[in-house]
């Protein structure tokens, strides 16, 4: 762009140098021209060249400059959980307790057999005498009076010679006692199952049984 505007400028110059040159030949023509006519006229022409040249030439943009790039934010920092503390229970086999206790109720009196002799199945001659013999413990709260509790015959068959008896001593919570029935083995031959228990006032409680056999 730059030298097509200096060509340009150079062939005006030398269009106007050379009718200058030719004074003679365009003096009837031309009317006379001030003193520095021609310096003016090619100042003129220079400068609407450049103005041309500058309109023409791309408009420079300004460079942007770089931005700064954002940087990530770090997270928070996670909090540390506060430690919980554990418990830990160790339960140890409880003895036997009884506690004090004001109200009558179905805990008051009861029991835990332990052990009969003889043994159920045991046979036996017909119209033999013996003895039943049976243990057992108060798991109850209340003491086992001797003078309010018995020991009676409730159902089954019946081959003792008394329907109940006395008790023979106070047994105290978590205390055994041992009971004895006379009995006599019935006549015929068969097997034969009686039951007893605990009776206080008109309540019934710790139900034992006996199965023996009468054989020849």
């Amino acid at each position: 762009m730059f030298r097509l505007a200096h060509h340009i400028m150079v062939l005006i110059l030398i269009t106007i140098l050379g009718l200058s040159g030719c004074g003679p030949l365009l003096a009837t023509s031309l009317p006379p021209q001030p003193a520095g006519y021609i310096e003016t006229l090619v100042a003129m022409t220079y400068a609407a060249i450049s103005s041309q040249t500058a309109a023409v030439l791309p408009t420079a943009t300004n460079t942007p400059t770089n931005t700064a790039t954002p940087t990530r934010t770090p997270p928070p920092p996670t909090e540390t959980p506060t430690p919980t503390v554990t418990f830990i229970f160790v339960f140890k086999t409880p003895t036997t307790y009884y506690p004090p206790r004001t109200a009558t109720t179905e805990t008051d009196y009861a029991c835990q057999f332990v052990s009969q002799k003889p043994s159920n199945g045991t046979t036996y001659k017909p119209l033999t005498d013996f003895d039943w013999k049976w243990k057992i413990t108060n798991t109850g709260y209340k003491e086992w009076d001797s003078g309010s509790i018995d020991y009676v015959y409730v159902r089954g068959d019946k081959f003792s010679k008394a329907n109940g008896y006395d008790f023979p001593e106070d047994v105290k919570p978590g205390k055994s006692v041992e009971l004895v029935v006379d009995m006599t083995a019935p006549k015929t031959q068969d097997s034969y199952t009686t039951t007893w228990a605990l009776r206080v006032n008109k309540s019934y409680f710790c139900y034992v049984s006996l199965n023996i056999v009468v054989a020849k």
